[in-house]
């Protein structure tokens, strides 16, 4: 299915039927997160933590994940779990991009200050260009 897919940009997204038929579900994404090779990712349209926990756990060799947030997103929160819960699972990320309609200066001093006690600080640099956030291995 697609094996040779590299990029993946998603404006909608519904989980609607995901726990309708879990077996069904797990073969699937156990076949697509084994055999695929997507290493850009952006989604336009991820309203919850789930969905980003979907596509962490489904494309291991991701290195470019692009995530337009709202205004109410919680953008620490959402930085602990990409990089401090799963790094493992996508070793080879090395742009996170927050899209925020609100991104500003204080923000990436919120984020730098996130990546200290991760022990992330010496390996990433957070860099703002108008409303997108840039956290990026150096």
């Amino acid at each position: 299915m697609l094996p040779d897919l590299e990029s993946l940009e998603l404006k909608t997204l519904s989980t609607k039927d995901y726990n309708s038929s879990p077996y069904v579900y797990e073969n699937i994404f156990n076949s697509l997160s084994a055999n695929n090779k997507i290493t850009k990712i952006l989604l336009t349209c991820a309203n919850d933590f789930k969905q980003i926990q979907f596509f962490i756990d489904l494309c291991p060799y991701m290195q470019y994940f692009e995530i337009y947030c709202s205004n109410d997103t919680n953008i620490e929160s959402l930085v602990r779990l990409i990089l401090m819960d799963n790094l493992k699972l996508i070793p080879n990320l090395n742009i996170l991009c927050l899209s925020i309609p609100t991104a500003n200066d204080k923000l990436v001093d919120k984020l730098h200050k996130v990546l200290k006690p991760m022990n992330l600080y010496a390996n990433y640099m957070v860099k703002r260009l108008l409303d997108k956030i840039h956290i990026q291995s150096k």
